[in-house]
This record gives structure tokens, C-alpha cells and sequence, in this order.
């Protein structure tokens, strides 16, 4: 066996065997890590508050039998008042990027996850869409407005499934890009966070057929 520290975020924690918990961390370097806490699902046990989704903490962790042990830990900040706004969508931002499962966590993964409040409360109706738009960027799936997936440049757009196509490659009946889908994707690309703004519902469409085909390339 051997130890490490890390400095890491909860996203999500499943207890089993009634007392003992499995919860997932973004690190801030190496991705998503699973990590095993015995006895942390008690009320008495001091590291309760080390699994709970949205803890930012340091962690001292053990490594055997192919996964983490939780040895101690030192919290660092909490959830604040915005969580209590919305937390089904702060909690819903947390799972996806475990569902994303990311190896390796890049400067803007973590500056998103350190300033989730920040983000959510700046346009809660956009957050959604935002993110998993960029998400989709970090994964390596992204949907890029300047260039076809055959290489040629998008002059006209056009929606085809998950993807944008250029007007060489579009399936007759296919839609289009209108001027509103345009501006609509120009402001949700800014990496500082979300807007209110109108947001393009074939846009939305389009990220969310875009991030599920990313997740099921991933997974």
C-alpha cells in the first residue's frame, strides 16, 4: 500500500454494506478518483462531512487492492447559500462530471468546478446548456462552428443529428442553421460562464444529443 494527498472536490457518494461509502472525487490533477470510507455513512464518524457532494477538502488517501482508502482529511470550504437556491442543479453538475469519468483534470474543469455557485447563480435557465457544452469540449468531442467533420469549412451550416454539417454533407430535410442558432452559439462558447440570453432551442437539442454521444464514445 502506498499514501498520497490530494486537494479534490466531492461529486457523488453511494453507501454500502449500511455504513460504509464509496464517493467520487475530481482531484486536481488526476481526474475523477473512487474512494472507499468505512463507517463514514454514521452520523458519529469524523468523516462524514468529507463525503458529502460539494466538500472541498484535502485528503490523505491509502492506495491497495486496486482502489483509494480514506485515511483522514482536512475540509476546506463547503457548499454555501447558493446551493440552497438550486441544489438539484448544482448536484446534477456534480454527477455529470462523474459520469464523465475525466483521467486527467485540466485548468478550466477545475476553475468550473471550484466556481459552480459562481456559474449557476449568473443564468440558472443557460447553466445547464453551458456546461455540457463545454463539458463536451473537455472531453474531446466539441461541436466546432468553423469546420465539417470531413474537413471542409462551414460556410452554411446545417443540424445533422449530433453534429454540425457543411452543405456537402447534409441529409436532404435537414435544417438549416438560422442567424438566431448562430449568436446563440457565439455566447454560449465564452468560458467565463453563462448568461441570460435566448438561447436557441435547436441549440439545446444539439448539445444534448452532442454530450450523449460523447459520453456513450467515452464509456
Amino acid at each position: 500500500m502506498f499514501f498520497r494527498k490530494i486537494t479534490g472536490i466531492v461529486l457523488e457518494k453511494k453507501i454500502v454494506k449500511e455504513a460504509d461509502v464509496f464517493f467520487y472525487i475530481l482531484s486536481k490533477q488526476d481526474g475523477v478518483l473512487k474512494v472507499y470510507a468505512k463507517g463514514a455513512a454514521k452520523w458519529q464518524n469524523k468523516n462524514l462531512h468529507l463525503t458529502q457532494p460539494g466538500t472541498k477538502a484535502n485528503y490523505w488517501l491509502g492506495y491497495y487492492e486496486n482502489h483509494y482508502k480514506l485515511l483522514s482529511g482536512l475540509i476546506l470550504s463547503k457548499p454555501s447559500k447558493v446551493f440552497k437556491l438550486y441544489p438539484e442543479i448544482y448536484l446534477w453538475s456534480l454527477k455529470v462530471v462523474k459520469l464523465a469519468n475525466f483521467k486527467i483534470t485540466s485548468e478550466n474543469l477545475w476553475y468550473w468546478a471550484l466556481n459552480l455557485e459562481k456559474l449557476i447563480i449568473k443564468s440558472p435557465l443557460n447553466f445547464i446548456y453551458w456546461f455540457l457544452f463545454h463539458l463536451t469540449n473537455e472531453i474531446g468531442y466539441g461541436l466546432d462552428l468553423k469546420a465539417c467533420s470531413c474537413g471542409r469549412k462551414l460556410i452554411k451550416a446545417y443540424v445533422s443529428k449530433n453534429e454540425l454539417k457543411c452543405e456537402k454533407c447534409h441529409k436532404q430535410g435537414e435544417v438549416l442553421v438560422k442567424e438566431k442558432f448562430l449568436r446563440s452559439f457565439r455566447k454560449i462558447m465564452s468560458l467565463k460562464g453563462p448568461t441570460n440570453f435566448y438561447l436557441n432551442n435547436d441549440l439545446k437539442r444539439l448539445i444534448l444529443r452532442r454530450f450523449r454521444f460523447a459520453l456513450g464514445q467515452t464509456s
